[in-house]
């Protein structure tokens, strides 16, 4: 049996100040949750273009993306949303508090993001109370959706019939390229990714009867 020893990071991004109680709370329910880890970033300093690259890259290691909103515009978060969105197959959870004062360039931003074409869905909230069982339903569905990733990943590639390089296999090439760089704890080998996708379902499935959790495995 494979041990489950590797986790899917949640990476959670806003300004820290702004969302203390929602950050915190969300760190609860995602260490309550199986499979998951907490990557709660810190506020990056000024002028410092190493941390930006760190954080960056800390967001591109992490499968499933999470990012509040509220009155303040900060660059740095908006940098990590455009560095997670980069990835099709990254779930990205925007949550946005209702504050009355928006500061005009977060307005924009948001006014952006806050489209169907965006590819996403974004969630408006009043307070944690409100949010707390949306998040952790969404979370539930967006751990379920990185296994299935974690298994497209042990797919063999097409045969093309005319021995020239297909349509699908060039789709099932780029498929493989964004799950590869995701952040999915892949294991080595085809067989050992079945393996532990399955051990993956087995755990969810039990935690769902365990506490009643909605949500198919």
């Amino acid at each position: 049996m494979v041990a489950l020893n590797e986790v899917l990071r949640v990476f959670i991004s806003s300004k820290q100040r702004e969302f203390a109680v929602e950050r915190e709370g969300m760190v609860r329910i995602i260490e309550r949750l199986p499979l998951l880890a907490a990557d709660a970033a810190e506020e990056w300093a000024p002028g410092r273009g190493e941390v930006e690259q760190t954080y960056l890259a800390r967001v591109q290691a992490a499968p499933i993306y999470v990012g509040l909103f509220g009155g303040v515009y900060s660059a740095p978060t908006i940098a990590e949303y455009e560095a997670a969105r980069a990835n099709p197959y990254r779930e990205i959870l925007i949550y946005v508090k209702g504050i009355q004062a928006v500061e005009p360039e977060l307005a924009a931003f948001l006014a952006r993001i806050d489209d169907p074409k965006a590819g996403h869905t974004t969630k408006h909230y009043r307070d944690w109370a409100e949010l707390a069982p949306v998040f952790e339903r969404h979370l539930w569905a967006a751990v379920q959706r990185m296994v299935d990733y974690a298994l497209r990943l042990a797919d063999a590639a097409p045969t093309a019939r005319s021995g020239r390089s297909s349509v699908l296999q060039r789709k099932w090439a780029r498929e493989q390229a964004h799950l590869a760089q995701l952040g999915l704890p892949v294991q080595d080998g085809a067989a050992s990714t079945r393996a532990w996708v399955d051990e993956a379902r087995q755990t969810l499935a039990t935690f769902a009867r365990a506490t009643g959790f909605p949500g198919t495995v």
